[in-house]
């Protein structure tokens, strides 16, 4: 997985990986959350709850 896979998207993407044994599970995630900050996913939620465009108010 390359580090930059996600760069600019606002996407996440989840992987479940067990070992062979089946005793242990490694979860990663990958998020670019370097484009926007607390405020800006502030934002973008509460557009989502209020049925608004996601990005409205957001520079793009």
């Amino acid at each position: 997985m390359a580090a930059n896979k996600l760069a600019g998207k606002d996407t996440l993407e989840i992987y479940c990986l067990a070992n062979p044994d089946g005793t242990r599970m490694q979860l990663i995630s990958l998020f670019d959350n370097l484009g926007k900050g607390s405020s800006g996913a502030a934002v973008q939620c509460m557009n989502l709850m209020l049925g608004l465009e996601e990005t409205k108010g957001l520079a793009r």
